[in-house]
């Protein structure tokens, strides 16, 4: 109303919605979609826009934003907005699903496998590397405490839809993703451990990367 331009980024890229995620204001979101006319879908420009998650519903959900994610799906985001754009940069990692497991690990998304869903309803294809990507996650930052109830069901649903090889291991199986593995069943066994399994199953043996 001051002359400002909403659409315009900031130095980091980000536009007044992602701030407004950013800063879990449900009000400035509202106003920004309902009375600016935001683009529900504005994506994060520059670097950022495929090192980070860049749509606001994928901010949303990788910090916990319960309200506002459901208020930006009820406003018509989806969360494959920056899917494509990502996966022809060969950096389709920061993805609604990992936003959604980040978000319930770390930040109390409620209802993550329904998001899940969501996200797969929407067109956003499991990989093996997104899912290394959060094994990785869980190595840094996961616990049993917060992941039993319902992350066990999260990878075994993806693992299922995920068409993976030895080959697709040893493109990411460096030292760093094999530390990363190795905390991961340390700090969530009862989780890590399933997945291990899993992945054996569909032959992929990413058990002999532990140190």
């Amino acid at each position: 109303k001051a002359g400002i331009d909403p659409n315009r980024a900031d130095k980091e890229g980000y536009c007044a919605i992602h701030n407004a995620v950013n800063k879990c204001s449900l009000g400035l979101a509202k106003f920004l979609i309902e009375e600016a006319k935001i683009p529900v879908n504005q994506t994060v420009r520059g670097m950022h826009s495929t090192m980070d998650f860049s749509s606001p519903i994928d901010r949303a959900l990788s910090m916990g934003n319960n309200e506002v994610a459901e208020y930006l799906l009820e406003k018509g985001a989806s969360l494959s907005a920056t899917y494509d754009a990502k996966r022809a940069s060969s950096l389709s990692t920061y993805n609604a699903l990992s936003a959604i497991f980040y978000g319930a690990m770390e930040d109390g998304l409620q209802d993550p496998l329904r998001w899940m869903n969501i996200a797969l309803e929407h067109g956003v294809n499991p990989t093996f590397d997104t899912l290394a990507f959060i094994v990785e996650r869980i190595g840094h930052y996961g616990s049993d405490d917060n992941l039993e109830t319902w992350a066990t069901s999260y990878f075994e649903k993806l693992i299922q839809l995920t068409e993976c090889t030895e080959e697709n291991l040893e493109t990411i199986a460096d030292d760093d993703w094999e530390e990363s593995l190795t905390e991961a069943l340390d700090n969530a066994p009862a989780t890590i451990g399933p997945v291990i399994t899993m992945f054996s199953e569909k032959g992929i043996d990413i058990g002999k990367h532990l140190l």
